[in-house]
C-alpha cells in the first residue's frame, strides 16, 4: 500500500501544533508560569504602592509567552521546513505487514512496526511517531477520499498492534489495495 504526496511548510507548523497540544512536556511550565503570575498579583496587589504598576509587571511575561507560541513557534517551523534538504519534495508512504517506508528524493527511512510508537490522527493528518518529538507525517488531502484514507489508517493500525503484540502477522488479513473505486461516487 503506498501513497505519494507533497509536504508543505504549512505542513511543519501544525506538527508543531499538534505536538505542543499533544505531546509537549512544556504544559506544565506554562502552568507553573502562570500560578506564578497569578499570585504575583495577588501579592503584588497588597503591597502600599499602585497596583496597576504590578500588574502590567506581571501580564509583561504573559503577553512574551503567548506571543511566542502563537506567532513565533509556527513561524519557525515553516522556516525550518524550507530549510530542512528534501521536505518539501515529493515522498511516498508505503506500508507492509512488517514495516512502514518512507521515500523521499534524498532518502528513504524504512522502520519494522515495532519502532513506531504510536499511530494517530488528527484533523489533517496521520502522524507515524517514531519518538515523542519526531513523526512521519501523511497529509490527508494525499487521499482521493475519506474512505481511502480509513482504510489505510485501518491497515496501519492493525499492523502497528499485531507488531507490538509480537504475534506474526496473520496472511487471511491481507487487503486489495488501493481500494476499488465506489460506483456512483
Amino acid at each position: 500500500m503506498q501513497i505519494n504526496y507533497q509536504l508543505n511548510a504549512d505542513d511543519m507548523a501544525a506538527f508543531q501544533a499538534y505536538w505542543w497540544r499533544n505531546k509537549s512536556k512544556i504544559k506544565p511550565w506554562m502552568f507553573i508560569v502562570l500560578l506564578t503570575i497569578i499570585v504575583s498579583v495577588s501579592q503584588a496587589s497588597l503591597l502600599p504602592a499602585h497596583p496597576l504598576t504590578f500588574l502590567w509587571a506581571a501580564g509583561i511575561p504573559f503577553i512574551i509567552i503567548f506571543a511566542f507560541a502563537v506567532w513565533f513557534v509556527p513561524f519557525a517551523a515553516k522556516k525550518r521546513a524550507k530549510a530542512v534538504p528534501g521536505f518539501l519534495d515529493q515522498r511516498s508512504l508505503s506500508i507492509e505487514a512488517t514495516h512502514i517506508v518512507e521515500k523521499t528524493s534524498i532518502n528513504e527511512t524504512k522502520l519494522e512496526w515495532t519502532r513506531i510508537e504510536a499511530v494517530e490522527e488528527s484533523d489533517k493528518f496521520l502522524y507515524f511517531f517514531i519518538n515523542t518529538q519526531y513523526a512521519l507525517l501523511l497529509p490527508k488531502r494525499a487521499f482521493s477520499s475519506p474512505a481511502e484514507m480509513q482504510i489505510f489508517l485501518d491497515k496501519s493500525r492493525r499492523y502497528w498492534e499485531v507488531a507490538k503484540s509480537g504475534q506474526p502477522f496473520p496472511a487471511e488479513d491481507a487487503d486489495i489495495w488501493p481500494p476499488p473505486p465506489r460506483i456512483g461516487a
